[in-house]
């Protein structure tokens, strides 16, 4: 805006500059003259009324840009004619303004007068005023406040604008006087950018931009991790050799972290039993900042369908492998069940393969024990699997002395006592054993069939034998046989409830035919008192290995018993077989009696029946 002194003072440097543009300089510079002013010439007037048109004089204003300041802008003009030399104002031509208030273009009308004619236009730009320093002073995670300085100048209002959705957009309005704003709910960990204008309202009502601040970009805090949670699928996990990496969320302020543009995230400690860990890292345009992590558990696998292989001083144990591992260890007792269970466990074997023997055990005894796999990592022993705790027994010793059955002497033979229908085997007693178990083989399905378990209380003292009667079997029929020793303690693997030791050698056994004979006797009737008998014995037919012992027995009597001795004996398998019975010369002589007894060779030996017929057996 152009004061009246100011003009004045435009007036008289026209006049100076004019000296100074006869004088030759041109530049229109200021000198010092100390010389009279002397008169100035003019241009020859043009044809006509005598002006001159100046019209394309030059018209220069020395600035072009103006920022506003709430008043009328007057720049003053200046103008040279043709041989350069600046007109002066009132003199030589007049002035007015329009649009030269607001910012925007602003237009200077020139009229000339005096020896001129014409007019010519200038323009200018009017600047918006500049809102200066403007900056963030307070930010957290979902506010801010932004801050500019006081601007001096005619104003109404101040409109805070933001670039939102890829456009700039009013969001607050204030009074002039007011030089902050603050924000609230905002996104963490977020650039908002901003800048404050200024408006003048006219009398139309509408408002006109007349000042503006640069841009300033605010970045809202992140979140700390700790408002983060993570979600696993799964927070347990048993070993297999493979990397467990559980699904999950993440929830920040109960909304599900976007893993595509907030966070990345990796596993460790992940494959062997112990913690692992699942660790969340935000990333520069997360909401949130730092990390969160989340453990979870891998616990050892376990070691199951544990077989095992017995005899009566170890015990063979073969196991799945274990993915990975290195060493098996098996940790037992040196005592058997009958020690106190509060015994410590120490390492009783060892082994890199699946297979662990255990040697030096007490026959037919219970143990304790549990099995682990371990591994080295970066130096560090890890158990990858363990068993439970188990029960595992030694079996009962191997029986010995096995024999077909109890022996008698029949004259000159000495033969197995058996029966037409069982047999009767035996073996020395097993040490701590409950029982034993009898096993027949079976020619047509070619396996040993058990047959008998027995507790083993029928011990004869005179042979050291304990036997065992095995009944309902065919007669004269040969048979083999097995016998093992077992223990009922406990649970046993086997059915019915015992563990079963290695069998005896196979024992070979018959039983006798069914005897079928019949006898008549014959005295010697020439004379009376030598009585003089003899025995027709009719038998029944018998194969080549099968028979009969004809037992001719002296019985004498006493007052206190009647003893059978035998006599003769005679061993035949023909139909027919004579008997000389001795003479008795005395009513004191001892009587002779017939008993018959069947047999049959199997196995290198004679078995004969323990029955005996006698007194006049029939035929059958």
């Amino acid at each position: 805006m152009r004061k009246p002194i100011t003009r004045m003072l435009a007036l008289v440097l026209s006049f100076v500059m004019i000296l100074c543009s006869n004088s030759g300089l041109g530049d229109g510079s200021i000198v010092h003259a100390e010389t009279a002013m002397q008169s100035v010439s003019v241009e020859t007037a043009t044809p006509g009324d005598g002006r001159i048109d100046a019209s394309q004089f030059k018209v220069s204003i020395g600035n072009e840009s103006i920022p506003y300041d709430g008043e009328e802008l007057n720049p003053w003009p200046r103008i040279k004619d043709a041989s350069g030399r600046y007109l002066m104002e009132d003199v030589d031509y007049t002035v007015s303004y329009t649009n030269n208030i607001y910012p925007g273009t602003a237009k200077i009308h020139i009229t000339y007068i005096g020896r001129y004619k014409g007019s010519a236009e200038k323009t200018f730009k009017i600047t918006q005023a500049r809102i200066d320093n403007l900056k963030s002073t307070y930010v957290d995670e979902t506010s801010l406040v932004i801050e500019w300085d006081y601007l001096d100048v005619v104003m109404d209002r101040y409109v805070v604008m933001q670039y939102k959705n890829g456009k700039w957009q009013a969001v607050r309005t204030c009074i002039s006087g007011g030089t902050a704003m603050d924000f609230a709910k905002l996104t963490p960990n977020t650039v908002y950018k901003y800048y404050v204008k200024g408006q003048r309202k006219l009398a139309s009502g509408r408002y006109v931009d007349v000042a503006k601040s640069s841009v300033a970009a605010v970045r809202t805090k992140p979140y700390s991790a700790d408002y983060t949670q993570i979600r696993l699928s799964r927070k347990t996990y048993v070993y297999d050799g493979t990397a467990k990496k559980p699904s999950f969320k993440v929830i920040g302020n109960g909304v599900v972290v976007d893993p595509k543009k907030e966070y990345t995230y990796s596993y460790a400690n992940n494959i062997y039993p112990g913690t692992a860990t699942l660790k969340v890292k935000y990333t520069g345009n997360s909401r949130f900042k730092g990390t969160r992590t989340e453990k979870f558990k891998i616990v050892p696998a376990k070691i199951s369908e544990i077989k095992t292989k017995r005899t009566p001083n170890s015990i063979t144990l073969t196991f799945p492998a274990v993915k990975g591992a290195t060493e098996y260890r098996l940790y037992g007792t040196d005592h058997d069940l009958d020690y106190p269970r509060s015994e410590k466990y120490k390492v009783v074997g060892t082994s890199k393969t699946t297979t662990i023997t255990i040697k030096n055990r007490k026959q037919g005894s219970e143990y304790r024990f549990y099995l682990k796999a371990y591994a080295v990592k970066n130096g560090k022993e890890i158990m990858l699997a363990k068993s439970d705790e188990f029960v595992e027994r030694t079996t009962p010793a191997k029986v010995t002395g096995a024999v077909s059955g109890r022996t008698e002497k029949t004259g000159n033979y000495t033969a197995v006592r058996t029966g037409t229908n069982y047999v009767e085997i035996g073996c020395t007693p097993v040490s701590g054993a409950d029982g034993y178990c009898v096993y027949r083989y079976d020619a047509k399905s070619k396996k040993w069939i058990k047959v008998l378990v027995d507790e083993g209380d029928n011990y004869d003292k005179k042979t050291r034998k304990v036997y065992f009667m095995v009944e309902k079997l065919k007669p004269g029929t040969g048979y083999m046989f097995r016998i093992a020793a077992y223990k009922s303690r406990w649970t046993s693997p086997d059915l019915k409830g015992i563990l079963i030791g290695p069998a005896s050698q196979t024992i070979a056994a018959a039983t006798v035919p069914k005897t079928q004979y019949k006898y008549t006797y014959v005295e010697n009737t020439q004379n009376p008192y030598q009585i003089k008998l003899y025995y027709n014995v009719k038998l029944g037919g018998c194969s080549k290995n099968k028979g009969y012992f004809v037992i001719l027995n002296k019985v004498t009597t006493d007052s206190q018993s009647t003893v059978y001795k035998p006599y003769k004996v005679i061993k035949t398998n023909k139909s027919t077989v004579k008997v000389d019975v001795p003479m008795r010369t005395s009513p004191n002589d001892p009587f002779y009696q017939i008993t018959v007894k069947s047999y049959i060779v199997y196995g290198g030996k004679i078995f004969v029946g323990a029955e005996n017929f006698s007194n006049g057996g029939n035929m059958k």
